[in-house]
């Protein structure tokens, strides 16, 4: 028999009951009237007498249970789940941002409202708001609304079918309906394409970071020091580490014998270990003397360089987005890196495992990026054949045999003698002539060839030179 009951300090009475397995359970009514909760709860008890007599399927009447829940409810449980299995901030943050914008925009109350057709409708009416250059009468940046780019609907499909999954594995739904909606065309629709540095801007970017380095480390008023923007820029350059990784490097990572860089709980949530570039190891063992080794958890860059830094920085190197609109920003230092090794020649399969990709599609599409000039480069180091060789080759010229010379070398005869020889020793091992028809049928064989050639006027090979018998 389901019983309520109230804690000390609480306002909603508790029910209390033993479910169709004989586990005892505790809910809450969700109300302070105590004649409404013993309503609820003698609904629950009969809900137990069914599905012990089999009347009530335990799987429909649990999914019912969770769909009359708001489904705010369930979001909040699912966030709290990412946040204890470890999973970035930013992450979770960008989740409960998406997931909260499609329950208010698609008014969504229940688990059983969130269908494909309103995700599908929901990502196609996204908007975003850009920034533009122009500015209003008090000098503050003018936004405008634009449609979201294919990246940021699929972040969105991304976040919803993730928490239907949830849903599907904690017993909340029977299946997660939201895989079936397509991604959008991130191809088709690429707003922020970056390209890769040549290497005089690579250059300029390294100087105007040690000059700022030296002027800052110089200041006495400079509150972060130490400034470490060229070895910042130099292991994304030239070790490829995004961002994330620059944050999390620990002098721990660094190895300098063996001249590694071990990478943990990266995008990929592994751990890798890549070889040291001589420029990143010349920049560490530059800052590390004037570092506090201890400080901060040890990291390499107790400050990290900002957007806004970065940007500065590129602009007085001179680094600007191209004529095709291709920017130039951080993780642009990477895709320069991908470029410089595809240059070099090596293989797809070592830039990727350098690169810490998990396909190599990925890395050929999105970081090579070669230009016209490489493309020009590749098609110059194309052979260009020799005349002779091509002679050599096709059997045109006198450096090599034809196949009537060969044949009559390797016999040891030649002509039309030498041919009726052959035929007549075949004939005598194959037919078992006697002899002096054998040599009858051979020397009207070697008339009839003699003849032909006076008749078309074809001259003996070379070989054949050398036995023929002039009638003089």
């Amino acid at each position: 028999m389901a019983s309520v009951f109230k804690r000390p300090g609480r306002t909603n009475w508790m029910i209390g009951y033993r479910d169709e397995t004989g586990r005892k359970r505790e809910v809450s009514s969700k109300t302070g009237d105590k004649r409404l909760a013993q309503r609820i709860a003698n609904q629950i008890e009969e809900d137990v007498v069914a599905k012990r007599k089999g009347l009530i399927d335990p799987d429909d009447h649990r999914f019912a249970t969770h769909n009359r829940r708001a489904i705010a409810e369930h979001v909040v449980e699912y966030l709290t789940t990412c946040e204890r299995a470890g999973q970035a901030a930013k992450n979770i943050d960008e989740k409960r941002r998406h997931l909260e914008r499609l329950i208010a925009e698609g008014e969504i109350k229940r688990l059983s409202d969130l269908t494909p057709d309103l995700l599908e409708a929901n990502m196609a009416a996204m908007t975003v708001r850009k920034k533009t250059d122009q500015r209003d009468a008090e000098g503050k940046p003018v936004y405008v609304t634009v449609p979201a780019s294919a990246r940021t609907r699929n972040f969105r499909r991304q976040a919803a079918v993730a928490f239907g999954n949830w849903c599907k594995k904690t017993g909340r739904v029977r299946r997660n309906a939201l895989e079936v909606v397509p991604k959008a065309d991130e191809r088709a629709d690429r707003r922020r394409v970056r390209r890769a540095l040549e290497d005089d801007e690579a250059a300029r970017l390294l100087a105007v970071a040690r000059e700022r380095d030296a002027e800052l480390n110089g200041d006495p008023h400079y509150p972060h020091k130490p400034s470490c923007r060229a070895a910042w820029y130099s292991a994304a350059l030239y070790a490829g580490l995004r961002r994330g990784d620059l944050k999390r490097l620990r002098w721990a990572d660094i190895d300098f014998a063996a001249g590694t860089i071990t990478i943990a709980n990266g995008k990929a949530k592994r751990t890798d270990v890549i070889p040291m570039h001589p420029e990143v190891v010349s920049e560490l063992e530059a800052i590390r003397p004037t570092m506090q080794i201890n400080a901060a958890g040890g990291r390499v860059f107790q400050t990290a360089v900002t957007a806004r830094t970065q940007r500065a920085d590129f602009e007085r190197a001179g680094i600007t987005a191209d004529s095709e609109g291709r920017v130039a920003d951080l993780h642009a230092l990477r895709t320069t890196m991908a470029t410089n090794l595809a240059r070099a020649g090596v293989a797809p399969q070592t830039a990727m495992k350098l690169l810490r990709h998990a396909s190599i599609e990925t890395t050929m599409r999105s970081y090579t990026v070669l230009t016209l000039n490489d493309t020009a480069r590749a098609i110059e180091a194309l052979p260009v054949p020799v005349v002779g060789e091509a002679q050599a080759a096709t059997g045109t010229g006198d450096a090599r045999p034809s196949k009537r010379q060969s044949r009559t070398r390797a016999d040891g005869v030649s002509g039309a003698h030498g041919r009726a020889s052959v035929e007549d020793a075949d004939g005598a091992a194959h037919h078992g002539k006697p002899r002096q028809a054998q040599q009858k049928t051979a020397s009207r064989r070697a008339k009839r060839s003699d003849a032909e050639v006076e008749r078309k006027g074809l001259e003996p090979s070379t070989s054949s030179l050398q036995s023929w018998h002039s009638p003089n």
